[in-house]
């Protein structure tokens, strides 16, 4: 069983590589290769982003709540 530090530890981790992941994305859809094209990638990719970005803000706050 995991501790509650462990399980903070691995939703960090994932939202970390999320970050990362989409910011690659973000790159590869803006190259002329792909920029052409219409698809709801791009949306998809920015929705993971902000969705990442938004958690990560939570669990801050929280944390430094929790450390007062």
């Amino acid at each position: 069983m995991l501790s509650d530090g462990e399980v903070l530890d691995l939703v960090y981790e994932k939202l970390k590589k999320t970050l990362e992941d989409c910011r690659f994305q973000s790159v590869y859809l803006n190259t002329p290769n792909f920029k052409g094209e219409s698809s709801s990638m791009a949306g998809h990719v920015d929705g993971r982003l902000q969705l990442a970005k938004e958690l990560l803000t939570i669990l801050r706050s929280h944390e430094d709540y929790d450390n007062r």
